[in-house]
């Protein structure tokens, strides 16, 4: 369930929130922080959820890299560009057992016609 859904109408302003409805918000905020603390070691796999689409889409490929990243290296987590268009679900999944143990960030490459490409899709402060 999203976090809107769970929230509902506690999220507008236009009225007062009730003690139940600043309860639940906190309930969800601790859910949220409990889900984090529990995702801060990520192995020895994660499937990465996202959308890959544009206009121009040719393809798009999933790449690791150090973080921080100065020297510029990606390394495939996809074995070779996917060619279909994804909108909000797995892009692929990243088998961390065969890195070491360190900071890691992940970058979504799109392909698009004419030779252009978007990268600056970036997360990053992962732990492996």
């Amino acid at each position: 369930m999203s976090l809107q859904a769970k929230l509902g109408d506690a999220l507008t302003l236009e009225k007062p929130w009730s003690a139940k409805e600043s309860w639940r918000v906190l309930g969800i905020v601790a859910e949220f922080v409990e889900g984090t603390e529990r995702l801060e070691c990520i192995q020895p796999a994660i499937s990465i959820f996202g959308s890959a689409s544009h206009p121009d889409f040719v393809q798009y490929a999933l790449e690791f890299g150090p973080d921080p990243n100065t020297g510029g290296l990606f390394y495939p987590i996809t074995p070779q560009a996917i060619t279909q268009p994804v909108i909000n679900n797995v892009l692929g999944a990243w088998n961390t057992t065969t890195i070491p143990d360190g900071l890691y960030q992940v970058r979504l490459h799109v392909y698009l016609t004419g030779g252009r490409q978007i990268t600056n899709v970036l997360v990053g402060g992962l732990r492996v």
